[in-house]
């Protein structure tokens, strides 16, 4: 079970009119979260109660023929900063014709902040059909794909801010 509580403040270089097109938003979140762990972790924790917080840089920019957005956050424990993230984000998605889009995209992660891996030792079966996470130091991800989108052309218009 996890629970937090992380209001942020946000800033937007470009006016809120401008923002359904354009944005860079630079936010800090600051948070206190609540974890019941379902096994104990490598640092001998049931539960905690521990500050954690966030400074994210959000670039978008959306046109007739796509839209492109990136993103660099970090996030780190206040009770050891040595405990934090690092992730990069870059997306694309262009539009070929009415509701069809072509779609690409990856992040990086720098991962420092695994208090949540269980103590003990895995067995082979449990790392290789992922039934535990092991720590790791970083992780990737990239997609590459199609979509297609039907509807109104306002289904997608919401509030921009803390995405």
């Amino acid at each position: 079970m996890y629970i937090t509580l992380a209001p942020a403040i946000e800033y937007n270089f470009f006016d809120y009119k401008e923002s359904f097109k354009k944005q860079i938003t630079l936010a800090y979140r600051l948070g206190y979260n609540y974890t019941n762990y379902t096994e104990t972790t490598v640092f001998g924790k049931n539960d905690e109660y521990l500050w954690n917080h966030s400074l994210s840089l959000k670039a978008s920019v959306r046109q007739v023929w796509g839209n492109i957005n990136g993103s660099v956050r970090y996030e780190s424990y206040l009770h050891d900063t040595a405990l934090n993230q690092f992730s990069f984000n870059l997306g694309a998605r262009v539009r070929l014709f009415k509701g069809f889009s072509f779609n690409v995209g990856g992040n990086y992660n720098i991962t420092n902040n695994q208090i949540n891996l269980p103590a003990g030792n895995l067995t082979v079966e449990e790392i290789l059909l992922q039934q535990q996470q092991i720590k790791s130091g970083y992780n990737y991800r990239f997609n590459i794909g199609f979509s297609y989108t039907f509807g109104s052309m306002f289904n997608t218009v919401v509030n921009p801010r803390f995405d």
